[in-house]
Parts: C-alpha cells; sequence; structure tokens
C-alpha cells in the first residue's frame, strides 16, 4: 500500500479514528474520576434524582429545570444505584455523543475537513473535557442543541433524512431538540435566538407565510421566559442586570475556551479570531447574497451566518443581558457550534495564504502544516485539561467521607444538620437541613429549630462557606450539653470537618 493509498485509508476512516481516539482520552479520565466526590450542582442534581425516584426528600432549587433530575432518576427507578455505572450512562457516554454529533453536524454545514478538524478539538477542548467527567447539565444540553443544528441543515435546508426524521417533520423535531436542550440547562434558552433569526434569513422571501413556523420555532424560548418570569426568587429578572457595566469582559471567553501555557502560543484562539474576521468580512462583502432561499444552495455562505449569528448573540446575551463581573467556561457551551467549524476554518485559511504567500502548491504539504499547528493547539488544551481534572479529583473529599459515614451511622429517620445539603442527601439518603432558618442566619432561631426537629447529628465544616454563618462553628462548644464530637475529617493533616452527635441526655431529646 502507498502513501497515497494510506492517505485514502485514512480520510475515509477519519470519523471511526477520531472516535477511538476520543474513547481512550475520555476513559482514561473516567477511570482517573471514577471515585472523585459530588460538587454542590452535581450533588443538587444527582439528589433531585433520587427524590424524583422516591429514595429521599429533597426539594429541586427553583432556577433550575427538571429535564436532567428527570432523566437520572430513570435509572434509580431500574435499580440502577452504582455511582460508577451511573457516571458511564450519563456522562461519559453523552460526552463521546457530543463529538460524534460535532462531526455529523459541521460535515452537514462545511464537510469533511472542517468537520475533522472541529471534531478533533472538541476531542480534547479542556473545559468540556473537565466536564465529561462531572454530573453536570451542559454536555446533555449541548447534544440536543447540536442534534437541534444537525436536523435543521440536513432534513429542513438540504432535505435529507436524518435518520428516521423526514424533511416534512424536520422544523417540529428541531423545536422538540431545542426544547429538550432548555430542559435540561435553561441557560441554553440563549441558543435559541441565532436559530430564530437564521429560520427568518432563509425564508425571508415568504416571511409572512412562514410566521405560524417562526411562532413553532420560539416555543421553547416563549416558554423558557415564561417560565423563569415566574420563578419566585431567581427569575427571569434575575438575569436582566442592567444596572451593571456592559460586561467587556465576555469577550475574553474566545481565550479562555483556548488559553495559552507556557511557551506554547494560543495557536486555535488565534485561529479563530482569524476565521472569524474572515468569516464576517466574506458576509459583509456579499451582502448582495443575502437574499437566502431554504434550500442547499450557498452552503457554505449560509453556515458562515449562522456561526456568526450564533456567536454574536450569545456573547452579546452575557454582555449586555447578564452583565456579569465573572463567568465560567461552561456556561459559554452553546457557543461551541458556531465556535468549532469557525476555527477550523481559521486554521485551513491560515495555512493556505501561508502556502500561497509562499508559492507553495503541494497538497501534502499543506496538509502537514494543518496537522502540525493542529496538533500544537491539541497538546495544549490536553496540557491544560489533564492539570485540572487532576487537581480537582480530590476536592471536596472529606464531604463525601463524611457522607458515607453518616449514612452508615444513622437511620433513615434520622435528621441530619449540614450546609452540604445537596452533598450530605445524595450520599446518606436521609433528611438533611442547613442552617438557614426563616429568611436568614439567626442562631436563636437556629436552636429554637433544633429543639423542635431534634437532629441526631450536627456537621460543620470549611465547605459551603456561603451557607455557614459564623457562629456555627462555636455552636456545638457553646451548647457542649447538647453536641458531642463523635469524628473529624482532615485535609493536609487539617481539621476540616466534624460531626457532632446529641447525646443522650440532652435536653432537646423528647
Amino acid at each position: 500500500m502507498n502513501k497515497e493509498e494510506v492517505i485514502k485509508k485514512v480520510k475515509d476512516n477519519a470519523l471511526i479514528i477520531i472516535m477511538i481516539f476520543a474513547f481512550i482520552i475520555r476513559f482514561y479520565y473516567f477511570s482517573a474520576t471514577i471515585n472523585q466526590p459530588l460538587w454542590w450542582d452535581e450533588a443538587e442534581y444527582m439528589s433531585a434524582g433520587k427524590s424524583y425516584a422516591g429514595i429521599v426528600d429533597y426539594q429541586l432549587s427553583s432556577q433550575r429545570l427538571p429535564g436532567f433530575p428527570w432523566f437520572v432518576s430513570l435509572f434509580y427507578r431500574l435499580g440502577i444505584n452504582s455511582e460508577m455505572f451511573l457516571r458511564f450512562l450519563i456522562n461519559f457516554i453523552p460526552a463521546l455523543l457530543v463529538i460524534l454529533l460535532v462531526y455529523l453536524t459541521v460535515n452537514e454545514m462545511y464537510g469533511k475537513k472542517n468537520a475533522i478538524i472541529s471534531t478533533l478539538i472538541i476531542t480534547v477542548l479542556w473545559e468540556h473535557l473537565f466536564y465529561s467527567n462531572r454530573f453536570h447539565t451542559e454536555n446533555l444540553a449541548l447534544l440536543f442543541q447540536l442534534l437541534a443544528t444537525f436536523i435543521f441543515f440536513r432534513s429542513y435546508l438540504k432535505k435529507q433524512n436524518s435518520w428516521i426524521i423526514s424533511p416534512k417533520f424536520s422544523l417540529f423535531a428541531v423545536v422538540i431538540c431545542a426544547g429538550i436542550s432548555v430542559l435540561f440547562r435553561p441557560g441554553n434558552i440563549i441558543a435559541i435566538p441565532a436559530l430564530l433569526l437564521f429560520f427568518i434569513l432563509v425564508n425571508q422571501s415568504k416571511i409572512w407565510e412562514k410566521i405560524s413556523l417562526i411562532l413553532l420555532i420560539a416555543i421553547p424560548l416563549l416558554i423558557g421566559i415564561v417560565y423563569m418570569a415566574n420563578l419566585p426568587q431567581s427569575g427571569l429578572l434575575n438575569y436582566l442586570n442592567l444596572q451593571n457595566p456592559i460586561a467587556w469582559n465576555s469577550i475574553n471567553i474566545f481565550q479562555s475556551f483556548y488559553p495559552a501555557f507556557n511557551l506554547i502560543p494560543s495557536v486555535l484562539f488565534y485561529c479563530f479570531i482569524y476565521g472569524f474576521l474572515a468569516c464576517l468580512v466574506g458576509i459583509i462583502l456579499s451582502y448582495e447574497k443575502l437574499k437566502l432561499q431554504n434550500d442547499d444552495s450557498q452552503l457554505k455562505f449560509k453556515s458562515d451566518i449562522f456561526c456568526v449569528l450564533v456567536i454574536v448573540t450569545v456573547v452579546a446575551f452575557f454582555m449586555f443581558i447578564i452583565r456579569s463581573s465573572s463567568y465560567e467556561v461552561r456556561w459559554y457551551f452553546p457557543l461551541l457550534i458556531g465556535m468549532l467549524p469557525i476555527t477550523s476554518a481559521g486554521l485551513i485559511k491560515i495555512v493556505s495564504e501561508i502556502a500561497r504567500l509562499f508559492k507553495y502548491p503541494s497538497q501534502k504539504g499543506i496538509y502537514l502544516a494543518i496537522f502540525l499547528l493542529l496538533s500544537l493547539g491539541m497538546y495544549s488544551q490536553l496540557y491544560h485539561a489533564d492539570a485540572i481534572i487532576k487537581m480537582k479529583v480530590d476536592s471536596y473529599i472529606p464531604v463525601k467521607q463524611a457522607g458515607e459515614w453518616l449514612k452508615e451511622n444513622t437511620n433513615p429517620g434520622d435528621i441530619i444538620i449540614s450546609a452540604s445539603v445537596t452533598q450530605h442527601t445524595y450520599y446518606t439518603e436521609r433528611k438533611v437541613i442547613e442552617y438557614y432558618v426563616d429568611g436568614g442566619h439567626n442562631e436563636t432561631l437556629f436552636h429554637e429549630k433544633m429543639e423542635k426537629i431534634k437532629p441526631r447529628y450536627l456537621v460543620v465544616s470549611i465547605f459551603e462557606p456561603v451557607f455557614t454563618p459564623a457562629w456555627a462553628f462555636q455552636y456545638p462548644a457553646t451548647h457542649n450539653d447538647t453536641w458531642n464530637p463523635v469524628i473529624a475529617f482532615y485535609i493536609d493533616n487539617q481539621v476540616s470537618l466534624i460531626i457532632y452527635e446529641r447525646k443522650i441526655n440532652s435536653s432537646i431529646l423528647p
């Protein structure tokens, strides 16, 4: 087999090779994180899942939608309680499906070359790799966002079947997938405006005929707005912070996704910037082409417009609506469907322009240059991902250890007081109550509550400081006739968590 045949073989089997590569990387980190403790958000979703399955008594907080806990509860109802197995089913498999859908979606938009590069980037993207090992909503929400985009391009624009979905029912499928994405993660509502605007653009010649379909696509957006507007404390107005300065820091999100490390330049970031500017200039210079049709004509141009719409609308939401002085990179996952192909296009353009500048026509040389630059960018992603994943593996380990101890040393009817409500509900499967009483952290009210509910254990720790009042650390000592320390847990030989048990001769016993 000569070189040409080998190259052809690799290109023909690129998706299989990438998926094997993705499986190996993710299985390595899956194995490394299989016993890591759950964080607050993770434990809330999982505790709510157990609650929906009738295992614990836990109320999901009002700012979250129930999609993810409902999904989790299905496994508990089926008797699947192994955390390791749940990590595999809920984290590992959806992460691989996201990678697969990135390939399929970008391939529909731009073709195979861009799809291969985009898929390789998402395979090692540090934030996606990190949250592939956590019980979070980002992956499943992104999965359905990608599915909605894939169906829109393949079935609605290109008039081809998407598995069992025919072009005739493609818009209904898009709406359902977009709705499920929001149901899993309310923040994914910011992905819908770009899809809605794009739909209007490709139907502009028949816009009044399509008004009912526009409303159909807007359904997930409208439901999300109505739902969040009616939340008691953390409703829609909580996302509207017009009193804050414009959050120009949102522009930094692209460097946050593609950071530089040590002497390694941020190759992918520069590729994205170049690709985005080239895409934007191309759209502006070709404004006469903006009379788009609902078909597969001008597909690359339409894909450029869609990607720009995604990037602009998502960033604008955080910049002008949320206006937060800080952010977490995972909040911007809806960007990825626009950011990844733009980055890939930028990489291809940079190498092609350099080759043209130096009058180097060799296609093999261009492929080699793309491969080398992409490898450098991928290495920097893996370098950062490896460091942060392993650094966070043991965070909150005392909370997990305490929860497991409490489960072994309590009866189903026992009550526990802890600031780590979500984690200790998940680990103990007992009733866990926080320090918060009647709208505040009042020690007198808290003590009166203890007299009424008669908890068996009290947990005091350095974790969840926002939910731990200052007086909590002295409360067991000032009421030492009631509480007796039974076990402590440590971090770096320093006490980080103590469990107190109510004394048998306590005055608050019945």
